[in-house]
């Protein structure tokens, strides 16, 4: 039982490990952010307009 889970948490840990070396480098390769901002509100809501100001800021 106890080499069971053991083996467990070496797989565990060797999927984590391999999955990470896919995931970094297409993460590498965007140079350009993207943020979609999606606003339920109207332009006289006090909050909205803040919001709608610090999104034209970034």
């Amino acid at each position: 039982m106890h080499r069971l889970i053991r083996l467990l948490g070496v797989l565990s840990i060797v999927m984590v490990a391999g999955l990470g070396a896919f995931i970094q480098p297409a993460a590498a390769q965007d140079d350009e952010v993207r943020i979609v901002v999606v606003s339920h509100g109207q332009a006289s809501d006090p909050f909205w307009s803040v919001e709608q100001n610090g999104e034209a800021q970034a």
